[in-house]
């Protein structure tokens, strides 16, 4: 609003000045009033010009001022993202290094289940003491005939059967007894498939569930859990595969 009133009152002493111009004209000898006031109106055209000009000078700087702090702000914050970025990325790649190395070990685990069984050594075998036999001269002893008792022979000892439940290997003896939490059975890899495929990636809906299923004490009670609470396909791979773990539990 300013600035516009500035324009029009130059606009009017430019007005003026025209007028004054014009009377000059038509006199033969200028008159040193009318020449006064005419100098005296174009020095205000002037300096109203100037002042206008400063203004948008100052404007224009202040302008230049509030860019320059802007920019600084910015560069200040892209500085941060840079440094949360490469933080960010370091910790993927210790991630990624922790499963690479990780994925053997898991791996030998499970084609060797009792490599992670500490060998028990072998209790030594205590051998009889030798009995020094002390020769003595044979006295010459009149040989009487003597009946030769029948040895009656032992009767064999019963053999007690041992009860087997199907083809139970001693792999598989010793895979339930560490399968008491149903969790240690799961490798990294199957951690992850299952959670992914069976849970749709919720991870405190699995945990529950094999919490439930280590109340559980016989395989018929597990697979009836499992048809009524989850409505899982038995015909699918991962399925498949959960099903076989848990079976190793209730060996």
């Amino acid at each position: 609003m300013v600035y516009r009133e500035k324009l029009n009152q130059l606009l009017a002493d430019v007005q003026e000045l025209e007028s004054l111009i014009g009377k000059l004209l038509t006199e033969e000898v200028p008159g040193v009033q009318l020449l006064s006031k005419s100098s005296t109106c174009a020095y205000s055209i002037l300096e109203g010009i100037k002042e206008i000009e400063s203004e948008q000078i100052r404007q224009m700087n202040a302008r230049l001022v509030e860019r320059q702090d802007e920019l600084s702000h910015l560069s200040v914050l892209l500085d941060q993202y840079q440094r949360m970025a490469e933080a960010c990325k370091k910790d993927i790649l210790a991630t990624k290094q922790e499963l690479e190395a990780s994925e053997p070990v898991l791996a030998q685990k499970e084609a060797d289940p009792t490599a992670v069984l500490p060998n028990e050594p072998e209790p030594p075998v205590e051998e009889p003491a030798k009995q020094e036999v002390v020769e003595t001269p044979a006295l010459p002893v009149e040989e009487t005939p003597k009946e030769t008792p029948v040895r009656k022979e032992a009767d064999p000892a019963p053999v007690i059967p041992v009860a087997a439940k199907g083809n139970v290997s001693l792999n598989d003896l010793l895979e339930k007894k560490n399968l008491s939490d149903f969790r240690k059975a799961f490798s990294l890899n199957d951690r992850f498939r299952f959670r992914r495929d069976l849970f749709h990636g919720n991870e405190e809906q699995m945990n529950q569930v094999i919490a439930d299923l280590n109340q559980i004490d016989s395989l018929d009670e597990a697979l009836r859990f499992i048809d009524t609470n989850l409505s899982w396909d038995m015909n699918n791979e991962t399925v498949a595969d959960f099903i076989k773990l848990l079976e190793k539990r209730y060996i």
